[in-house]
């Protein structure tokens, strides 16, 4: 088989070098430019890298002499795809240039490699004889040769610290793939263009003459809308999946601080029973905690307390206190050096969270910063990141406290505030469990962590729903925001799991390539038939079945549209059930927390009521006002007495002929209130029509004075 080699003594000008490696470094750049438009989200990388395909093409039609060309015209992309042009400086920039050098050295050596094996292997000028042939030529030039840019550039990335351990294997495949698809769709076109010699190509002997640059132009246009099509149609479906997981992230904010939310309700319902209550109690405030079923209502929350400042020279006084209340063994943990002591002596339940009673929170900067601001400001508050010493897991929790005043003093500014101070509402969190199952799609579709702060620093961890086996390395989606919680600031991550990533991945895209390409093949297959200018080789390829080739067109592209309309009405049925489905859960999720936090904060409002043997109008009324603000779905909020009457209601506008009025206005109706307060738990009624015209329903919650029936908050 006749080759040349590197050593032979070829009697070439310079001209007929320069003028075609030049011609090769601007179709680099040129192409490469293209090539890099053509990447998609999510990672943006570039399917296919036309480049590689036209540096191992020129070598297949002028020689190996060419390699100035691709190393100049592939350092000139890379640096400036690396940002080497954008200031002078930069240019002679060690970490602009050498990994653009290192790289262009890759891309050069793979291309002399892709010469030399078909050169050795095959023979050039190319003379094939059998199709085996081509797919032996096309895997040597293209799998096996892409080997070496793809290595050199992943090292030479990974070395100079532009890629982490974890995008090596994704970065390497990305780029050994887009240079395999480029060589195996440029190649062909080069070594079929007019380009160098007339011989490039024999087939079985005869020489397939080269197509004139209009039958070129005529294959590039298709071949270039397919990929501009694929890539819109890309960019498209990724952007309809984006919309939708930024819908599942903004339900699964909305729960999380609607959670925070009717948390701070449950202090702030024991803010109220501490200034309800003549003298509060261990015993008293247990029985009020207990009323509120912590662990089916609250999930994270790890008890609920009370927390007293204490000056150092009334602490053994407070001591005392303490153990007379029903704490025998009442201690201070974590004294400190300090004129004020900040003391947890009630806490509920007490079994689990005894490492907790007694200890002056002022011993750790994030608990005392969060205990001031909260004093000051008069707002809920949340601690840092902090580890419970009641938590034998030491893992990462929060505070939450609601500053307790003296409702007789005034509190307009911090001094003021100061004075009326009395302590802390408290509740301990332990973050994974607070954190859990916000909404439906929580772990299945997405992975949550929460950081302290506004950085995405592993030591600020809070919790993350991290699930190995759904885990993805390289998720599709990722939504980053800092949100504002309770006087702190936390970043939270969402990253879409591989079930997501799979559910949202279209078909459409690809089929578009593949329709388009393979109308691009046989079309240039036509162009070569019909571009033949020898009969005999026409025959040699055709033989007697002259109708073969236009069968074989009409039959593809008749299959193929038909394939593509087939998979692309599947996928749209399919697409279209997934969304509904994600939309159901998404519904569904939105309508279970509103109407469990309304449910849960009547409930706690009924409870004060039972717990207080009756409940002040004027704290009642600051109850159901709280409430009517907080919840945007909550019209009103009435006592009802047990006789079935109306007695107060908020807000009173717009309801101010429903006081004194008598909810059991029939038969079904009296039976229905006697069931609710025989069974003594709360009640949804069914779907009714409001005063205002809208279709809504009520909340009965039974509540008792003297352990005999008071009525209810409807």
């Amino acid at each position: 088989m006749p080759h040349t080699s590197i050593t032979e003594k070829v009697n070439i000008s310079v001209r007929d070098i320069l003028r075609p490696s030049l011609l090769l470094a601007v179709l680099y750049i040129a192409t490469g430019k293209i090539g890099l438009e053509l990447a998609v989200p999510p990672g943006y990388a570039t399917m296919i890298w036309p480049p590689s395909g036209i540096a191992v093409g020129m070598f297949l039609v002028y020689g190996w002499r060419l390699w100035p060309g691709i190393l100049i015209g592939s350092f000139l992309l890379n640096s400036y795809v690396g940002g080497a042009f954008e200031t002078p400086s930069l240019f002679f920039d060690v970490h602009h240039i050498v990994p653009a050098a290192t790289i262009a050295a890759g891309s050069t050596l793979q291309s002399l490699v892709s010469w030399l094996l078909a050169d050795r292997l095959i023979g050039l000028p190319l003379n094939i004889s059998r199709v085996r042939q081509v797919s032996f030529l096309f895997f040597l030039c293209g799998p096996l040769a892409c080997i070496i840019a793809a290595s050199v550039g992943t090292a030479t990335l990974y070395k100079f610290n532009l890629i982490g351990m974890g995008d090596i294997g994704g970065n390497w495949l990305s780029w050994w793939s887009g240079d395999v698809f480029g060589i195996l769709v440029f190649t062909p076109l080069i070594i079929l263009s007019p380009l160098g010699a007339r011989e490039k190509l024999r087939w079985k002997g005869s020489i397939i003459s080269s197509l004139p640059f209009l039958a070129i132009l005529t294959i590039i246009l298709p071949l270039g809308l397919s990929f501009y099509v694929w890539k819109i149609t890309s960019e498209k479906a990724y952007a309809e999946s984006s919309v939708e997981f930024n819908s599942l992230v903004q339900d699964n904010e909305n729960a999380l601080m609607s959670r925070m939310m009717s948390y701070s309700h449950a202090l702030s319902g024991g803010l109220a029973f501490f200034q309800n209550v003549p003298s509060l109690t261990r015993e008293t405030w247990n029985n009020y905690a207990s009323s509120i079923a912590l662990r089916d209502n609250y999930p994270g929350i790890n008890g609920i307390g009370v927390i007293y400042p204490v000056e150092s020279g009334n602490l053994k006084t407070f001591v005392d206190s303490a153990r007379k209340d029903g704490a025998p063994d009442f201690n201070i943990r974590q004294e400190i050096n300090s004129e004020t002591n900040y003391l947890i002596k009630y806490i509920y339940p007490e079994e689990n969270n005894e490492a907790a009673i007694g200890l002056n929170i002022a011993f750790e900067k994030n608990r005392k910063d969060a205990a001031d601001i909260s004093r000051d400001t008069a707002k809920p508050t949340i601690t840092r990141k902090i580890i419970l010493v009641q938590d034998k897991k030491k893992s990462p929790g929060f505070l939450l406290m609601y500053p307790i005043y003296d409702p007789s003093f005034r509190r307009a500014t911090i001094e003021q505030r100061r004075d009326a101070f009395r302590g802390w509402i408290y509740a301990p969190f332990v973050a994974s469990k607070f954190f859990e199952s916000l909404t439906e799609g929580q772990e299945r579709f997405f992975q949550l962590r929460i950081y302290d702060g506004q950085t995405e620093d592993p030591k600020n961890l809070i919790y993350s729903s991290k699930n190995e086996g759904a885990f993805s390395t390289h998720p599709s989606f990722r939504v980053v925001k800092t949100i504002d919680v309770m006087q702190q600031k936390w970043l939270a991550v969402w990253e879409s799991t591989k079930t997501y990533d799979r559910r949202e991945a279209s078909d459409e895209p690809l089929i578009v390539l593949i329709w388009g390409l393979s109308f691009t093949f046989m079309f240039t297959v036509l162009l070569i038939v019909f571009s033949v200018r020898r009969l005999t080789t026409l025959e040699l390829i055709v033989r007697d079945r002259a109708y073969l080739i236009p069968t074989l067109v009409f039959l593809m592209t008749f299959g193929g549209a038909f394939c593509l309309y087939k998979v692309v009405r599947d996928k749209e049925e399919t697409y279209i059930a997934y969304a509904l489905e994600s939309q159901a859960e998404s519904m569904a999720s939105i309508i279970s927390v509103d109407s469990r936090e309304i449910l849960l904060a009547m409930r706690r409002m009924g409870d004060r009521w039972t717990d207080s043997n009756r409940t002040s109008i004027s704290l009642w009324r600051d109850d159901a006002k709280n409430y009517v603000e907080d919840f945007f779905s909550l019209n009103a909020v009435a006592w009802v007495d047990e006789t079935y009457h109306i007695r107060n209601i908020f807000p009173l506008s717009g309801y101010e002929r429903q006081v004194g009025l008598s909810i059991a206005d029939s038969r079904e109706k009296q039976k229905m209130l006697f069931e609710i307060t025989k069974k003594s738990k709360e009640h949804v009624s069914v779907p009714i029509q409001l005063l205002n015209g809208e279709i809504g329903f009520s909340v009965y919650v039974p509540i008792r004075k003297d352990n005999k029936n008071d009525g209810f908050i409807v």
